[in-house]
């Protein structure tokens, strides 16, 4: 994301007229991208709200364009701001398609840059994922703020042991932060992204189950992350808690922030060499 504008990218192994109706059919948008849906192109309406949307209380969209199996335009308005832009335009690539996402007119100040980074992970991973027919992420509820703690869940469809062993690989934790990770493996050492905040040090390891350590914010406090692992039928269900916080203003601003942070992590371990990050 600029100043301006936030872009991502991805490749889908479908074809441009499965993720034009993934973009488009109402029951389509239901399954994957949000809780309510109006869509009708010939009456010029596409409009979505509901828990799963930033300021998802009404409809806040006016379609512009939209041409079959290429492009989807529309403005979305928030609060106390002038209308933002979004465009999704699809290109086919060999027997899949590359999707292209821009939103643009930002800053939104009543919607923060970290709420709209965390709802376009999600949708533009899962829009892939329904395209391709695989299990997408659970949706980001953004209608209930953290109280206290920051919790966000996922599944990833690998076990717990690939799962965990990516939790402690500097290489593998490097990509889904896109940082240079420091990592002792073992209760007292590092964690560390390399950044002025962030993880210090590992206070729970237990294997394949639970990954503990401290967080040390730039204004000197500290809170605890906490990885909880699950295997059930070859997946695993993953639980972060962030906790330790005395501001529930900063709690919700962290259960922002990991939802892109773990679409990039189920997505190197279920898509492997393929895997391509999802931002411009």
């Amino acid at each position: 994301m600029t100043h301006d504008s936030l872009r991502l990218r991805v490749r889908i192994e479908a074809a441009p007229q499965t993720v034009f109706k993934a973009l488009t059919d109402p029951d389509d948008l239901i399954d994957w991208f949000a809780e309510s849906v109006e869509v009708d192109l010939a009456e010029q309406r596409y409009e979505f709200w509901g828990r799963y949307a930033p300021q998802g209380d009404r409809p806040r969209q006016v379609l512009l364009a939209a041409e079959p199996e290429q492009t989807l335009r529309y403005s979305w308005q928030f609060e106390d701001s002038a209308p933002t832009t979004v465009e999704l335009s699809i290109m086919g690539e060999d027997e899949g398609s590359v999707v292209t996402l821009s939103h643009t007119g930002l800053p939104v100040v009543s919607v923060g840059e970290a709420a709209l980074s965390c709802f376009w992970y999600v949708s533009m991973a899962n829009l892939a994922a329904f395209a391709e027919g695989v299990q997408t992420m659970p949706p980001f509820d953004f209608s209930v703020p953290a109280q206290g703690d920051a919790l966000v869940r996922t599944v990833i469809d690998v076990p717990p042991d690939e799962v965990f062993a990516a939790l402690l690989d500097p290489v593998q934790v490097g990509r889904w932060t896109s940082g240079a990770a420091t990592i002792e493996p073992e209760v007292g050492g590092r964690y560390d992204l390399g950044h002025d905040d962030g993880p210090v040090r590992i206070v729970e390891l237990d294997t394949d189950k639970v990954l503990a350590y401290t967080w040390r914010h730039a204004d000197g406090a500290e809170t605890t992350v906490r990885w909880n692992l699950r295997g059930s039928r070859g997946s695993t269900y993953l639980t972060l808690v962030q906790d330790g916080f005395t501001d529930d203003t900063v709690a919700e601003q962290s259960r922002q922030d990991w939802p892109a942070r773990l679409v990039e992590l189920k997505r190197i371990l279920e898509q492997g060499d393929a895997w391509q990050p999802l931002q411009q």
